[in-house]
């Protein structure tokens, strides 16, 4: 019984062996040739959509092929960005996005290597957090991005590029890439929101205090200065004036 258990062993161990021999040969080739990371999705058959790609257990090949490519050829070459090229920018982002919670741990781990991956590239590019804020677009969700997990994937970034040094940046800062009256009057417009889960209230009562901080530390208590501040943006003027009467409250804490 033993020895049929170490035989059976032995197969295994042998067709392991031949697999991975198969496919050294196969990125041996590749790497030779200089194929893209395109043409290794494709070959690989990872899948016909991103969401089947990430819970393909060939996404191991890619990286070892990128990192096998990227030691021996001049130019450099992602995972993220080979699937991006694959299935597209928009496509791959917005899997990356909604993706960071799946359903098993392996693609949870695929999803936050590749997010990594995401950023690292960002920083080389040398976006800060504001030229994010357009690329996850979230200029158009209005409060709702309070409960998406763009918000979050922004929030990640800021913390990826404090953590490398790049450029020390703000949440707040980068939110201001929509004119800091917009993300005011935005925020206090959330908060008297009877739609928001508590969690989502919290959050947009974080941001409040920490733009109301930055314009107290820039010493911006002119009511004029606010005034116009807050007169760049077309909501009703009971908004103005609640978010101008929050400010006041909270400088004089």
């Amino acid at each position: 019984m033993k020895t049929e258990e170490t035989l059976a062993h032995s197969w295994q161990q042998l067709r392991r062996s031949c697999r991975d021999l198969k496919k050294s040969a196969k990125l041996h080739v590749w790497l030779i040739n200089g194929k893209s990371g395109d043409y290794v999705v494709n070959a690989l058959k990872l899948g016909n959509n991103i969401e089947t790609a990430l819970e393909n257990t060939k996404m191991e090949i890619l990286w070892r092929y990128v990192e096998l490519f990227n030691k021996f050829q001049p130019s450099k070459i992602t995972a993220v960005g080979s699937l991006m090229t694959h299935y597209g920018d928009d496509v791959v982002l917005n899997a990356l996005i909604t993706a960071k919670q799946a359903q098993t741990q392996r693609v949870e781990d695929v999803v936050a290597k590749l997010r990594n991956e995401l950023f690292k590239d960002w920083a080389m590019q040398y976006h800060p957090a504001k030229d994010v804020f357009k690329l996850l677009n979230l200029r158009n969700d209005g409060y709702t991005a309070l409960r998406n997990s763009k918000l979050e994937m922004l929030s990640d970034y800021v913390t990826f590029l404090n953590r490398i040094n790049f450029r020390k940046q703000s949440f707040v800062k980068s939110w201001r890439r929509r004119g800091e009256g917009e993300l005011a009057v935005l925020l206090t417009t959330a908060i008297r929101s009877d739609s928001l889960h508590r969690l989502e209230y919290d959050r947009a009562t974080e941001l409040q205090t920490k733009l109301f901080q930055l314009w107290r530390d820039k010493e911006f208590n002119s009511m004029d200065a606010l005034t116009k501040k807050l007169g760049e943006v077309h909501v009703a003027p009971s908004i103005k004036n609640l978010v101008a009467k929050q400010f006041k409250e909270f400088s004089q804490k």
